[in-house]
């Protein structure tokens, strides 16, 4: 009868650890999958700030990079963009991107 409780009692702590394991797999696997998530997130916002730098540029005649710069303007479906004037003032509705309804101007 002990060795029947000492089985049952090693069993009932490898089920433990395996479950701990797994639990701790998980968070470690989540950690590094919203970690690569951010640095994507942000090459993507630092790509589409420096096609809208180039953008409001008026140097540019390239027809390559302005379809480009377009390209990368179109594409964007996750960054919020407000456009602004010099003085930082939203252009309008039209000129908002990606901004839910309830939070624009």
């Amino acid at each position: 009868m002990k060795a029947a409780s000492f089985l049952s009692k090693l069993n009932n702590w490898i089920i433990y650890l395996l479950l701990t394991t797994a639990v701790g797999a998980l968070v470690v696997a989540s950690v590094m999958v919203i970690d690569y998530l951010r640095k994507e997130e942000i090459n993507r916002i630092e790509l589409f700030a420096t096609a809208m730098k180039y953008q409001q540029e008026e140097m540019l005649e390239d027809p390559k990079t302005l379809d480009l710069i377009l390209q990368i303007n179109k594409a964007n479906t996750t960054v919020p963009v407000i456009i602004t004037d010099k003085n930082r003032k939203p252009l309008g509705p039209d000129f908002q991107v990606n901004i839910p309804e309830y939070i624009q101007l």
